[in-house]
């Protein structure tokens, strides 16, 4: 057996979407963002990869890359029998998926729209071709969509991407909403605290990538979760519920609809009951998102997550003597709170409430003329269908 060599640092690009750098920085690398992660458009890379560029399937990919610095040993010349390259993309993958959930909450609390930001993975593995068709009358229409197939951030049909320069996205990044979540990504930020916020974020980007609406809504609440749960016990839902209202307040979770949303998490895990309709998911993911934004406004001089829930319900104790990190953490919460998100949502649900009623008529939106390239494709699979099942 070969001897193990030292670790050494590595950088791992993945393409990103939604989201496109433009400009010239030379701090790239020097100074990542992230601290060991970076945002890089598709000339800057190729600049930096000159040397292995004519080899590599860079030029696949037009836009920007996520760029994750980690440290390991990755066997290129024998067998990795020890499994250290699984590992090494292991963590890699966490990473990258904390950094794509932050891109993907900025995306969504753009002031003018939501944007969908991720991983370009996560947006073209959910592709999807499908077709219809009675056997009885014999109709038949075909689709092929791109990208999130669920409705539940596409009301506007807003398909553009945040195009940015270098300067631009860090001033995003720092600014009064993101800030505090900004500071808590960076690879320095190691309290416990700090990192049960990156986990979270981790978490909800999975459910805003979801392909199902259960998916979405049982991902919003293990988000919700991993912030609100104690390390050290047992903490019921009604408790993680009370945290809720006392970070956001009782008007907005009552009209997020809190208890509907709990319950139909309950719903589904003891009775197996699936979401058909976008409502619950938008008004779970718009209050993980929230919750997730101010505890990390909130969370800012503690180092436990123990400690800053203990405060967070010390709230609601009467006759109570603070200190002045309680009072500061109390009159932070007790602030109203909104987000662009929450105009969006409103705007969703008004709308589907509306359709509802029979005041739109999308039967234009989805399925495509008789002509197109897939109705003559499905033509051709029908007859072939036809004739098999005559014999």
């Amino acid at each position: 057996m070969l001897p193990r060599p030292p670790a050494t640092p590595w950088w791992v690009f993945k393409p990103i979407a939604g989201i496109d750098l433009t400009g010239d920085s030379t701090k790239l690398f020097n100074a990542p963002i992230f601290g060991d992660a970076l945002i890089i458009n598709h000339a800057d890379l190729l600049q930096h990869l000159d040397e292995v560029k004519s080899g590599s399937r860079i030029a696949d990919h037009q836009g920007s890359y996520l760029g994750i610095r980690q440290s390991g040993v990755i066997n290129t010349e024998w067998f990795d029998e020890e499994r250290s390259n699984e590992h090494f993309m292991l963590q890699v993958t966490i990473r990258q998926q904390q950094i794509a959930g932050f891109l993907s909450i900025m995306g969504l609390i753009q002031p003018k729209d939501v944007y969908r930001c991720g991983l370009a993975h996560d947006f073209l593995e959910q592709e999807d071709h499908f077709v219809l068709y009675n056997p009885i009358n014999q109709q038949r229409l075909s689709s092929w969509s791109g990208g999130i197939s669920l409705e539940t951030f596409t009301r506007s049909a807003n398909y553009d991407i945040l195009e940015w320069s270098y300067s631009q996205f860090e001033a995003n990044c720092s600014n009064a909403c993101l800030n505090s979540l900004w500071r808590s990504m960076h690879s320095n930020a190691q309290n416990s605290v700090q990192i049960t916020l990156r986990q979270a974020v981790a978490r909800l980007y999975k459910s805003i990538m979801a392909t199902t609406y259960t998916d979405q809504l049982l991902g919003a609440i293990t988000a919700l979760e991993i912030l609100l749960t104690n390390d050290h016990r047992r903490t019921p839902y009604k408790k993680i519920k009370e945290r809720v209202r006392t970070i956001l307040g009782i008007e907005l979770t009552d009209h997020y609809a809190l208890e509907r949303v709990f319950e139909s998490r309950n719903n589904y895990v003891h009775r197996g009951t699936d979401l058909v309709e976008r409502t619950i998911p938008l008004q779970a993911l718009g209050l993980a998102v929230a919750t997730l934004l101010r505890y990390a406004d909130a969370c800012i001089g503690y180092t436990t997550k123990d400690l800053l829930l203990s405060d967070i319900d010390r709230r609601l104790q009467k006759n109570r003597t603070n200190t002045s990190q309680q009072e500061q953490l109390h009159h932070l919460i007790d602030q109203p709170y909104n987000i662009p998100l929450f105009n969006y949502i409103d705007q969703t649900l008004e709308f589907d409430c509306e359709f509802k009623e029979g005041l739109y008529d999308r039967s234009d939106r989805i399925f495509e003329t008789e002509d197109s390239f897939e109705n003559i494709e499905l033509n051709q699979w029908l007859d072939i269908f036809n004739k098999h099942t005559d014999k």
